[in-house]
C-alpha cells in the first residue's frame, strides 16, 4: 500500500500485500538453494503494490518494493488505472497531472523518439501526448472508474532501467502547476512483465568517417561525409501557387514543384512573380549563415512561406525543437530559443533562426516517423515590389551536447551580461512584519532587489478586486495604494540602504480605463475586430489589452506613467511584467494594425487574407528605446519572458522565465538563466537542482525561504550553461561531483556544499587559493557552489 507524505522528511516502508510478502519470503532464501533449481526459475509473477490510493498536492504517495529476477524474454512495466477529479467540476477531458518517479528518476513514456515505453495504447489522444518530458502525465477526469474498463485510464509503462538491485521507491504526486483543487485516483498499481522488444534502427554519423558542411556555387548545402551527401532543401511559396525548391527533392513532398527561370549559377532563382537570391557565409569551418531574399515582382500584394527540411537515411532517434527535448513534441514554436538540435553520434547539427521576423514566425519541427526535421515560416508578407530577407544558420559540431550548442550560438549572439543579484519577490506583501523580522532577512538572504505590487489593494477587500495595470495604476482607485507604496519604499532603504526597490508594470494590458478609447490606437484586436480582454481570474477585474509602440498613444503614455511612479514613490526602477506579448493570448497577433512583413495567407495560393501585426515585431523598438533610457538614467530593470530579437540578447539588463513549467527553462538558454517560481519561499533543493538541469538558476526569495542558498548564486555573470551546473565569472554551481574551476592565474576560492534538505555542511567556509581545476564533493540530491574572489586577483 502507499504511505501518504504530509511530512515530506518523513519515509515509510510500504506494507505488501500477499503476492508482495510471498516475493519477498522467494528472495530472501539462501543463494545456496537458488544455485541448486533446476530447470531456471518460471517467470517472475506480478507484484500487487497497491489496491489503490489518492494522490493530493498536499499528500503525495509513495511506497517501496523489491526488484524481481531478471528475465530475458521480458521486461518489467508499471501497471496502473488512474482518474482524476476535481472538487469545483470537470474542467476538461483530461489534464496534465501527474508526476511519478522511481527511485528518484522520472518515469516517461518513451525514451526516445524510436523507443516507446508506454505500451497498452498510442502515446496521443486528439493529438494530445500522454506523457510530456519535463511535465508529467495526462489524467483522465471521471467521477467513477468506467465499465467495462477503457484503455485511456490504464497505463502500462516500461520501467526495467529505473529499477535497483534491491529495493526500490515509487512515489506519486501532483505537478505543482496543477488545480490546488484536483487530485488522482488510483488503483491497481502493479509491477508486470511485458514481452521484450528488439530495438528500432535510426540514424547516426558512423564514427570513423570525418563530417563537414559544404555548399557549392549554386548555393545548394549539404553535410557530407566521404562521399556521402545529407542535403538540405529550402523551399518557397510561389505567389498564385506551387513552390520553389533548393536542394535534393523531398521523395514526400506533395505540393507543385514550379520550375523557374534560373540566373547567376542558381543563386538567383526567378519566376514572372519572385525572385529568390540566396547568399553563402562561411563564418566558420562549422558554421554557415544563410541569407535569403526575396522580391515581390508584381504591382499587387502577396504572400509566401519559407521552409527548411532536412531528411535523413533513416529516422532519428533524438531531436530536440527550441530547447525542448520531449519526444512526443513534433512541433515547437520558440522566438526565443528559434533552434534545432540533432544529435548524431560523434557530431550533431544545429538550425537556427536568426533573424527576428523568422524568429517571430519559426516553427521547428519534427516528422512524425523521426525521419525528418523542418524549419519553417508560413506568415511571409510582401508588398507590391517590396523586399524581404530572412536569415538562418546550420551548424555541424563534435560531439552530443545540447549545450555546446546552446554555448556556441550564446558566444557567436553577443550574449553577455551580469546578473547583480536575487529577488525578494512580492515584498510589500510582508509589509505587517516588524523591522526586526525584515532586517534579520535582508541580512541573511541579501537581496539584490525588492519587486513590490502587483496593483491590487488588498485593503479595499472588493470583489471583484481592481487591478492596476499599465497606465490605470495612477488612476485614483489607488491614490491610498500608492501613498502605501512609498512609505514601504522609504522603510526598505532605511533598514537596507543598498537594497533597491523595482514597482510592477504591464504593458500589454492597462486597467482601470476612465475613457475605454483613450488609446483606441493602440488596442489589441482579435480577426473580427472586436477588442482583445483577459480576466485574470473570476475574483479579479478584467485586462484590457493593448500594445505600446514609438508612435501610438499608448506608448507615450506608458512612458509618462513610469517617470510618474519613479518621481512620487522614490523607487530605484521597474519590474516589466511580459515583455513580449501577454501570456494568455495563444497567438500573439493583433489585427488592427499591421507590421508589414507578416499577414495570415491562403495555404494554398498564398494569397493575403489579413495583414496583421506581430506583437513582439511591433513592441521590440519601443522596448528597446525604453529599457536604453532607464538604464541611462541608472535606473534598474528587471523583466518576465526572454528576449525575441537580436538587438535585445545583446541587452544587458536581466529578464526571467517562469519556471513552475519546467519546458519553459529552454526559453531562458540564450538570454539570462534565471529561473522564476511562485514557490519561490517554498522551493526545495530538488526544486533548484532541476532547474540546474536545464542550465538555469533559481533567482527569487522572500522572508520565509528557509534554506537561504539562493544568496550564494550572485553575482553571476554565465560564461558556460551545462546540464547540471553553471560556470560563472564569479562562481561555479554544480550539482554533481566532479573536478571544477578556471584556467589561467590562481584564484582565491571557497566552496559552499548544501546536502538534500537544503543544510550547508559548513556554516562559513574558509577561502584557499586554486590552480585550474580542483575536487568538488556534492552529497546526492545536494548542491556545491564554488565561489571565486575576484578582489583577489
Amino acid at each position: 500500500m502507499f504511505t501518504s507524505l504530509k511530512n515530506q522528511a518523513m519515509r515509510f516502508r510500504a506494507r505488501p500485500t500477499l503476492p508482495l510478502i510471498a516475493w519477498l519470503f522467494f528472495c530472501s532464501l539462501p543463494a545456496a538453494i537458488h544455485a541448486q533449481q533446476q530447470p531456471p526459475p518460471a517467470p517472475t509473477p506480478d507484484i500487487l503494490i497497491s489496491t489503490g490510493t489518492t494522490v493530493t498536492p498536499r499528500e503525495p504517495q509513495r511506497a517501496e518494493f523489491q526488484t524481481p529476477l531478471a528475465n530475458n524474454d521480458s521486461v518489467p512495466a508499471l501497471a496502473f488505472e488512474a482518474r482524476a477529479h476535481h472538487a469545483g467540476g470537470t474542467p476538461a477531458a483530461a489534464g496534465y497531472l501527474l508526476k511519478i518517479r522511481l527511485n528518484g528518476r522520472e518515469v516517461a513514456a518513451a525514451e526516445n523518439r524510436l523507443q516507446l515505453l508506454l505500451r497498452n495504447k498510442p502515446p496521443t489522444e486528439q493529438g494530445e501526448a500522454w506523457h510530456r518530458s519535463l511535465v508529467g502525465w495526462r489524467v483522465p477526469y471521471a467521477t467513477e472508474f468506467p465499465q467495462p474498463p477503457e484503455d485511456r485510464f490504464s497505463t502500462v509503462v516500461e520501467v526495467g532501467p529505473l529499477l535497483q538491485p534491491a529495493g526500490n521507491l515509487l512515489e506519486f504526486s501532483i505537478l505543482p502547476q496543477a488545480d490546488s483543487q484536483s487530485q488522482v485516483i488510483l488503483r491497481n498499481v502493479r509491477l508486470i512483465h511485458v514481452p521484450r522488444r528488439p530495438p528500432a534502427e535510426h540514424f547516426e554519423f558512423p564514427p570513423d568517417l570525418p563530417t563537414e558542411l559544404q555548399s557549392n556555387p549554386a548555393g545548394e548545402i549539404a553535410i557530407r561525409q566521404s562521399g556521402l551527401d545529407y542535403g538540405l532543401t529550402a523551399s518557397v511559396g510561389n505567389p498564385g501557387g506551387g513552390w520553389l525548391q533548393r536542394g535534393p527533392p523531398l521523395p514526400d513532398w506533395k505540393a507543385t514543384i514550379v520550375i523557374p527561370q534560373s540566373t547567376d549559377e542558381g543563386r538567383v532563382i526567378e519566376t514572372d512573380r519572385l525572385r529568390w537570391t540566396r547568399r553563402l557565409h562561411q563564418l566558420a569551418p562549422d558554421h554557415l549563415l544563410v541569407e535569403e531574399q526575396l522580391a515581390n515582382l508584381t504591382d499587387q500584394e502577396t504572400g509566401t512561406r519559407f521552409q527548411i527540411d532536412l531528411p535523413f537515411p533513416r529516422p532519428v532517434a533524438n531531436v530536440s525543437l527550441g530547447g525542448d527535448h520531449d519526444p512526443s513534441l513534433l512541433q515547437n514554436h520558440s522566438a526565443a530559443n528559434p533552434t534545432i538540435f540533432v544529435p548524431l553520434n560523434t557530431s550533431s547539427i544545429g538550425l537556427v533562426a536568426e533573424d527576428d521576423l523568422l524568429r517571430s514566425q519559426a516553427v521547428m519541427a519534427c516528422r512524425n516517423d523521426s525521419g525528418a526535421v523542418s524549419l519553417r515560416a508560413e506568415r511571409l508578407y510582401l508588398p507590391p515590389r517590396a523586399t524581404l530577407t530572412l536569415r538562418w544558420s546550420v551548424y555541424l559540431l563534435p560531439g552530443n551536447d545540447y549545450f555546446h550548442f546552446i554555448n556556441r550560438l550564446r558566444d557567436d549572439w553577443g550574449v553577455r551580461l551580469r546578473i547583480p543579484g536575487p529577488l525578494w519577490w512580492n515584498a510589500y506583501s510582508r509589509v505587517g512584519k516588524t523591522d526586526r523580522e525584515l532586517q534579520r532577512f535582508l541580512a541573511r538572504q541579501k537581496p539584490f532587489a525588492a519587486v513590490i505590487g502587483s496593483w491590487v489593494d488588498h485593503q479595499k477587500r472588493e470583489t471583484p478586486q481592481t487591478v492596476g495595470l499599465g497606465t490605470g495604476v495612477n488612476a485614483p482607485d489607488f491614490d491610498d495604494y500608492r501613498a502605501r507604496l512609498k512609505r514601504f519604499t522609504q522603510r526598505l532603504k532605511r533598514l537596507d540602504p543598498q537594497l533597491k526597490v523595482l514597482i510592477y508594470n504591464h504593458y500589454f494590458f492597462n486597467w482601470p480605463e476612465t475613457d475605454p478609447d483613450e488609446f483606441r490606437d493602440s488596442w489589441i484586436l482579435r480577426e473580427n475586430g472586436e477588442r482583445y480582454l483577459e480576466p485574470a481570474t473570476a475574483a479579479e477585474s478584467p485586462a484590457a489589452g493593448l500594445y505600446p509602440t514609438e508612435f501610438n498613444s499608448f506608448g507615450k503614455a506608458f512612458q509618462q506613467t513610469l517617470l510618474r511612479e519613479r518621481r512620487e514613490l522614490g523607487i530605484d526602477g521597474f519590474y516589466l511584467d511580459e515583455t513580449t506579448s501577454p501570456g494568455r493570448l495563444r497567438d500573439p497577433i493583433t489585427f488592427g494594425e499591421a507590421d508589414g512583413v507578416t499577414a495570415i495567407l491562403d495555404p494554398e495560393t498564398f494569397a493575403v487574407r489579413h495583414r496583421v501585426g506581430a506583437l513582439s515585431l511591433l513592441t521590440a523598438p519601443y522596448l528597446s528605446r525604453l529599457s536604453r533610457q532607464l538604464l541611462e538614467a541608472r535606473l534598474i530593470v528587471v523583466g518576465n519572458y526572454p528576449p525575441v530579437t537580436a538587438e535585445q540578447n545583446r541587452m544587458n539588463w536581466p529578464r526571467f522565465v517562469e519556471t513552475d513549467n519546467l519546458r519553459h527553462c529552454s526559453s531562458a538558454q540564450l538570454y539570462s538563466p534565471l529561473a522564476f517560481s511562485y514557490r519561490f519561499e517554498q522551493y526545495t533543493i530538488q526544486d533548484v537542482r532541476d532547474r540546474l538541469d536545464q542550465g538555469l538558476v533559481w533567482c527569487v526569495t522572500g522572508p520565509e525561504d528557509r534554506i537561504g542558498i539562493v544568496r550564494h548564486f550572485f553575482p553571476l555573470t554565465p560564461m558556460r550553461l551545462h546540464a547540471g551546473w553553471i560556470e560563472a565569472r564569479e562562481r561555479i554551481i554544480v550539482t554533481t561531483s566532479g573536478s571544477y574551476g578556471w584556467e589561467g592565474e590562481p584564484s582565491e576560492a571557497r566552496l559552499w556544499i548544501y546536502d538534500s534538505a537544503g543544510k550547508p555542511l559548513e556554516a562559513e567556509p574558509q577561502w584557499n587559493v586554486i590552480q585550474g581545476l580542483t575536487p568538488v564533493e556534492v552529497p546526492p540530491g545536494g548542491i556545491a557552489i564554488l565561489e571565486r574572489n575576484l578582489d583577489h586577483r
